[in-house]
């Protein structure tokens, strides 16, 4: 049995956002991805990573498209990638479906090890080349000690002197991101990757967000009470 879904980008307004899919109702929400995202790249509209939402909408009630809270306003409930679309969407005769496209960012940061950096090409390293070839914009940081001069090459790294200092500039740049109002229409992901004492600056980071969440302020004196609140 095919189902067919009512479709619109999160916060593009423009009468090209709205188009259909098609799609059968034993497939999972990762299928009818692929299908709305080969749609979608068909009329010229790059979609990457996103996430859908299953809204009600009656036809005549009017829409602000524009307004960032509208899956709020909607009761918007959002589509597991493994769950059936059956488990959501009836084949009733004459229903309407409505689904709304919400792009999703992410927020990339990678720490490499100790002494380790662009010349040693480790896995994190390697990982980066990777997802700045897909387009991606993350953030690498060398590992400790690579960036003292030869005399402090092997105390700097041995005693681990930097540490504090890069798990603050990690937060930091999360938050520059995180705070970024390019498009307030999209989710944002955070994905955090490090190799040796680069695994530890990435836990220490997260640590941080769990205990202070993310500021909504791009301040030092700020990141750095958050730091002494998370030791």
């Amino acid at each position: 049995m095919s189902i067919t879904l009512n479709c619109f980008i999160f916060g593009e307004s423009n009468e090209n956002n709205f188009f259909e899919v098609t799609v059968e109702t034993n497939v999972t929400v990762n299928i009818l991805k692929k299908t709305i995202k080969d749609v979608v790249n068909v009329n010229a509209k790059r979609l990457n990573k996103f996430n859908l939402w299953k809204v009600d909408i009656q036809d005549k009630k009017r829409l602000n498209i524009n307004s960032s809270n509208l899956l709020n306003e909607l009761d918007g409930e959002e589509l597991p990638p493994f769950s059936k679309i059956s488990e959501y969407f009836s084949d009733e005769m004459g229903r309407k479906h409505y689904i709304i496209v919400q792009r999703v960012k992410n927020i990339i940061v990678l720490c490499d090890g100790t002494w380790n950096g662009l010349s040693t090409k480790t896995n994190v390293y390697d990982l980066y080349q990777l997802l700045m070839k897909q387009g991606q914009q993350p953030w690498y940081r060398q590992g400790v000690g690579t960036k003292v001069s030869n005399i402090f090459f092997f105390l700097n790294g041995a005693l681990a002197l930097e540490l504090d200092d890069i798990i603050m500039e990690a937060y930091k740049k999360i938050v520059e991101e995180y705070n970024e109002e390019i498009n307030e229409f999209e989710s944002k992901e955070i994905w955090l990757f490090g190799f040796s004492r680069g695994a530890y600056i990435v836990r220490c980071v997260a640590g941080m967000i769990r205990n202070c969440g993310i500021l909504k302020f791009n301040n030092e004196g700020l990141i750095k009470r958050a730091y002494e609140i998370y030791r």
